[in-house]
């Protein structure tokens, strides 16, 4: 087993993988589908060599069988998680430490984490055994934006500016995304509204003549899932309305944003 800037190794039953999963094996159903009938072979600690920001497992699990590696973030950073496999046949889950499934089943995310402590990457096989090797990486720092009552809530995003244009979202018949063109004026938003299901994936794009069109991504709790952003697949940790906030970084900015939910 290669195992670069990890530590902790432990081995855990399904019985004692701790208060968070089993928490949300209640609260979903959905880690009880992950857990039931599976054995985690090995939960590990992650931590990254002295000034690196990411970090390499190559493992391997068996056919019915998890990995789960806990990590320390701060809600604001970016987790930047990929795996590959020989057989294309691994996934991982992303669970925080509230217990919202993050992403499911992925091999490529890059997530704005909403809240600060242990998150935990499940990693399992699609098909048959897997071998894999899987990267996880953190990157800027804590952001008091991004967690309600802390610094500036979400509602401030809106609060703060004027909001040209706000309009509801849908999509044509037979069709699951969308794209407005529009633009802003410097201290203006645009504000999209679209109602959404926990465990949907989200994929937005925004691109603009001068590269200076971003959005803000607002949960229906009023967490911030995406800041500034020109590119996100969040999978959505509630159901309700949702709040995808347009902007310039400067000047005027025309721009050209697709909304699309699987």
């Amino acid at each position: 087993m290669k195992l670069n800037a990890f530590i902790h190794t432990e081995t855990y039953s399904v019985q004692s993988i701790g208060p968070c999963l089993l928490e949300l094996e209640r609260e979903t159903g959905y880690a009880r589908g992950l857990l039931v009938d599976a054995t985690v072979r090995q939960r590990q600690k992650v931590s990254f060599a002295a000034g690196e920001s990411s970090a390499k497992a190559s493992n391997g699990v068996i056919r019915g069988e998890l990995d789960v590696y806990d990590l320390g973030a701060s809600g604001g950073q970016q987790m930047v998680l990929s795996i590959t496999s020989e057989e294309d046949n691994a996934v991982f889950t992303v669970v925080s430490p509230n217990g919202d499934i993050l992403a499911k089943e992925a091999k490529n995310e890059t997530l704005v984490l909403p809240d600060t402590g242990d998150y935990h990457v499940i990693v399992g096989g699609t098909r048959g055994n897997a071998s894999y090797d899987l990267t996880i990486g953190i990157q800027g720092t804590a952001d008091p934006v991004s967690k309600k009552g802390s610094g500036l809530e979400a509602s401030g995003l809106i609060e703060h500016a004027t909001a040209v244009h706000r309009k509801e979202v849908s999509f044509a018949a037979g069709k699951s995304s969308a794209t407005v063109s529009n633009g802003v004026v410097r201290g203006h938003q645009d504000v999209y509204d679209l109602r959404a299901s926990g465990g949907q994936k989200m994929n937005l794009s925004i691109t603009s003549t001068e590269d200076n069109a971003v959005f803000h991504l607002v949960s229906p709790s009023g967490d911030i899932l995406a800041q500034e952003a020109r590119n996100e697949t969040i999978v959505l940790p509630d159901t309700g309305d949702y709040h995808v906030i347009v902007g310039g970084t400067r000047g005027n900015a025309s721009y050209d944003l697709t909304i699309g939910i699987q």
